[in-house]
């Protein structure tokens, strides 16, 4: 959605993650500046979690 933030400022947001060895969910809290990682350990097994979405899109209001 074009100019969806307006003037606000994002302070905070989650993102989604899953694991992908063992289908665990998750979501991660960051500062609006934080970078994101590529990936997390999954706190059920300590495989690779994967962001559970499309990254470029649901990261794009941080270049607005």
């Amino acid at each position: 959605i074009k100019n969806f933030l307006g003037k606000a400022k994002v302070d905070s947001f989650f993102t989604p993650w899953c694991c992908t060895d063992c289908g665990d969910e998750t979501l991660k809290m960051h500062r609006g500046d934080e970078e994101i990682p590529e990936i997390y350990p999954c706190p059920e097994c300590d495989a690779e979690m994967e962001f559970d979405d499309i990254r470029e899109s649901y990261l794009a209001f941080r270049e607005a």
